[in-house]
């Protein structure tokens, strides 16, 4: 199943992430940042970043996060993954954080 380790742990932070298998992309909302982090977007988009690469790496699964574009709506961000085979690299530093 796409990422159920990271569905599982976006509800739990109280997200409803809405799931695209073929496209191996999720929307996250609402984030209950928004409102907050007018100055420090790439900080707390980064965290999340960071979050979702450390569940992928942790499950051990085929997917690598390729991309978070933060904001895609007012309350939306958008995860973007890929399948680890096609990734260059599963390091952190190598997952781009749109801006």
């Amino acid at each position: 199943l796409f990422g159920r380790e990271i569905v599982a742990r976006s509800h739990d932070a109280g997200l409803d992430p809405q799931v695209d298998e073929e496209s191996l992309t999720f929307e996250l909302a609402p984030c209950r940042y928004h409102d907050m982090i007018d100055e420090d977007r790439a900080l707390v988009c980064g965290v999340h970043a960071r979050l979702v690469q450390d569940v992928l790496r942790q499950t051990d699964g085929p997917l690598a996060l390729r991309k978070l574009q933060p904001f895609v709506t007012a309350h939306q961000c958008r995860v973007m993954l890929t399948r680890r085979a096609d990734a260059a690299s599963t390091h952190p530093e190598n997952a781009t954080l749109a801006g």
